[in-house]
């Protein structure tokens, strides 16, 4: 079974993946640190077995930031909750014996049959494993840059390619050498920039 993104909190996902015969997933792609793409996935992680976990982010350890954050007390920067939410959920998968794959332009695997090929921003998404995950960048990124750093996945069965874009709209998009595909899945929720002519 491989699951692309973990839909938000409050989705259920655990039993959904019941309901489907789904006791282990082989693969869990998480597009890009957006609560909507993961929240359903950490509210189950415990009960779920996850044999390889996928995104196009680096964390980094960064020790000073701990340091200042022992130092400083009190309550961690709000802009970050989101990003805090999502490395816990990488560090309890990671925790729980999951694999770990960056996903770059030009990587793929295969599970029973089926090929994914990943597209992924040049420069990767990174964060600072602590209590401000944006710390290296001084701000957090806006909703339109973790859009845009989303994993988009081309998956090949035979002969049907099914393209799943994550957040990432037409105009980032149209930076990777895209194979057609038969099925294309909206790009974020049907959102004003999403489609084109031209995809």
């Amino acid at each position: 079974a491989l699951l692309l993104d973990g839909g938000p909190e409050g989705c259920d996902l655990e039993r959904q993946l019941i309901a489907l015969g789904v006791r282990k997933l082989d693969v869990v792609v998480v597009s890009h640190p957006h609560a909507d793409h993961f929240a359903g996935l950490s509210e189950c992680a415990g009960s779920v077995d996850v044999d390889l976990f996928v995104d196009a982010t680096q964390v980094i350890a960064d020790p000073q930031a701990q340091a200042d954050a022992t130092s400083a007390g009190g309550d961690p920067p709000s802009s970050g909750r989101e990003g805090r939410q999502y490395l816990q959920l990488r560090r309890l998968l990671l925790a729980e014996g999951a694999r770990y794959m960056e996903a770059r332009t030009g990587t793929s695997l295969e599970v029973d049959g089926l090929t994914v090929d990943f597209y992924a921003p040049r420069v990767p998404l990174l964060m600072v494993d602590g209590a401000d995950p944006w710390r290296r960048r001084g701000e957090a990124p806006s909703g339109e840059e973790l859009n845009a750093s989303s994993v988009v996945a081309l998956l090949r069965y035979g002969d049907t390619e099914v393209l799943l874009p994550g957040d990432a709209e037409a105009e980032v998009l149209a930076r990777y050498a895209l194979a057609a595909a038969d099925v294309v899945m909206v790009p974020h929720h049907g959102s004003k920039g999403a489609v084109t002519e031209d995809l």
